[in-house]
Parts: C-alpha cells; sequence; structure tokens
C-alpha cells in the first residue's frame, strides 16, 4: 500500500506538471516531511530532529518560499495531530513539540545562505511598500463572492461585475 501511495503520487498530474518549477521540487518533500514528523512524535530526539531539520532544509533551499510554508505546515499540523491522537503520544507531546520546533529552527538555520536574503529582500519588496498604511477591509460584497463566485459576474462576462474570484485571486473592480 506504501509503495503504491508513493507510486501515485510521484507521478501524479499536479507533480509531475510542475517538476519544471521550484514549487515541484517542494511538494514532493512531503511525504518525507510526514514521514519525518511522524518519526518524531513516535521517538522524540536528536536522530528524529535530525531527519526533518534535513528536510526543512531541503524545502527552503528548493526556492519556492509559499510551498515550503504549505509543506511545513502539513507536516507541522500532522504531528499535532499525531501527538494528540495516541496515549503513548500525549505523555511526549512537550518533549516532540521542543524537538519539532528546534528541528524546524535548524533547518531554517542549515538553509541560511537562501532565508537570509528572502528576509532581507521581503522587506525592501514593493509588495510590502505598497501595502503600508493601506485599509485592508474588504466589502461586504466579498463574502457574497465568496459563497457564490458568480453572482457578480465572472472575470469573461461583458457585465463585468463588481467582484469577482478568480485563478489568482479576488478582483475587486
Amino acid at each position: 500500500a506504501g509503495l503504491l501511495a508513493g507510486a501515485v503520487f510521484g507521478f501524479s498530474l499536479y507533480v509531475v506538471v510542475h517538476l519544471p518549477y521550484p514549487l515541484g521540487s517542494v511538494y514532493v518533500l512531503i511525504p518525507w516531511l510526514l514521514l519525518a514528523a511522524d518519526e518524531l512524535v513516535r521517538r522524540p530526539g536528536a536522530r528524529s530532529a535530525l531527519a526533518m531539520a534535513v528536510l526543512v532544509a531541503f524545502s527552503l533551499v528548493a526556492g519556492h518560499p509559499e510551498s515550503t510554508l504549505h509543506a511545513v505546515g502539513i507536516a507541522v499540523v500532522y504531528a499535532v495531530f499525531r501527538a494528540f491522537s495516541s496515549p503513548d503520544a500525549r505523555r511526549l507531546a512537550p518533549r516532540a513539540g521542543a524537538w519539532l520546533v528546534g528541528a524546524g529552527l535548524a533547518g531554517a538555520t542549515l538553509a541560511g545562505i537562501v532565508v537570509v536574503p528572502f528576509v532581507e529582500l521581503l522587506a525592501h519588496s514593493a509588495d510590502y511598500v505598497n501595502r503600508q498604511g493601506i485599509e485592508t477591509k474588504l466589502p461586504r460584497d466579498w463574502l457574497i463572492a465568496l459563497a457564490l463566485p458568480e453572482y457578480f459576474g465572472t472575470p469573461t462576462d461583458a457585465t463585468g461585475g463588481t467582484v469577482q474570484l478568480g485563478n489568482a485571486g479576488l478582483f475587486i473592480a
């Protein structure tokens, strides 16, 4: 079952289509991150934390920070689930949590060659500068458009509705 699941994931359309892009390099690490998280919860210690740290570093070095956030976030949620799903793991949860945080920090340290420039450039990004002082209150129509995506029209609609949800996110006309 494990080999079949691995083959299906490895050759899934999402992974194969994104092979030329950095996010594909991050998403293929998700099964390994989940395995390392499981091992860290079952046997908290230096060996399992080292495996998690190396995988976090690989994920960061792959070059797509958004996907790294998703992949590592999935692993953390899975670790929390595993920590509170079995009686033995509950006893080890605080220790496993400490090792998990340490593994994340160690992974970020190992990948420091990409993390430090990313943090530096993030503070100088146009997105960050352009959003300073802007009120982020969304109109009531946004909630309606979230529940009923085509209520105000579609992006290709000639009427050009006021609020539209597209693949790239929310468009407010």
